[in-house]
């Protein structure tokens, strides 16, 4: 099956799913599928009631090694992992630098 996308914005959906999981938030597959569902409507290669499906995914995942499957931790696992002062401080990095890369931060929808 030929890819929706090209390698260009193939490689622009990768990168995205790479920084959310660099913020410790993984998308499902379907979460794959509707956001690459999403891109290429935004582009015009694709209509918003013609979904990218799993077969999709499966394919984007072969041609991407770099991403990967896996199963979601517990719960329990991820909150203790979550809450150490470290990761608190991270977490705060994160969201500010994401607010000035979107020009968020004097739009006082956040105070941190």
């Amino acid at each position: 099956m030929p890819a929706v996308l090209n390698d260009t914005q193939e490689l622009k959906l990768v990168n995205q799913i790479k920084r959310t999981a660099d913020y410790s938030h993984g998308y499902t597959r379907q979460e794959c599928c509707g956001i690459a569902t999403d891109f290429a409507v935004e582009l015009d290669i694709r209509q918003k009631h013609q979904p990218l499906i799993l077969k999709w995914f499966w394919g984007f995942i072969e041609r991407w090694a770099v991403l990967k499957v896996q199963k979601p931790r517990t719960l329990k696992l991820a909150r203790s992992k979550c809450t150490s002062k470290e990761k608190e401080a991270e977490f705060m990095s994160n969201l500010k630098a994401v607010l000035e890369d979107n020009d968020l931060m004097d739009k006082h929808l956040i105070s941190i």
